[in-house]
C-alpha cells in the first residue's frame, strides 16, 4: 500500500472502526429483505476493492482520499449511500 493510501487512519484497527460505524450507519433500520440487499453490496465493494480497478479505469480510493477531510472520515462511502438511499426513497 503506498502513502498516498494511508487516509490518516491511526492503522489497522481504527481503519477497521471507521469500517464497522460506517457498516452499523448503513445497516441502520434495515430489516428483512432491504438489510440482506445492502449487506450484499458491501460485499461487492469489497470485492471491488480487493480485485483493484477494472483495466483501464482509474483507482477511485485515489479520488476519494484526495478529496477526503477529517471532518468527513466517510466519504469514501457516499456513492453507496446515495444508491441505498434511492432505493428507499423509491420503495
Amino acid at each position: 500500500m503506498s502513502d498516498k493510501d494511508d487516509w490518516d487512519f491511526g492503522g489497522a484497527d481504527d481503519a477497521k472502526m471507521t469500517i464497522r460505524a460506517a457498516i452499523h450507519y448503513l445497516l441502520m433500520g434495515a430489516t428483512g429483505g432491504a438489510r440482506g440487499d445492502i449487506v450484499q453490496e458491501i460485499i461487492s465493494i469489497v470485492r471491488q476493492v480487493a480485485s483493484g480497478p477494472p483495466p483501464g479505469q482509474p483507482d477511485a480510493s485515489a479520488a476519494l482520499s484526495a478529496r477526503r477531510s477529517a471532518a468527513d472520515c466517510c466519504a469514501w462511502i457516499a456513492p453507496f449511500l446515495d444508491g441505498v438511499a434511492g432505493r428507499e426513497r423509491n420503495r
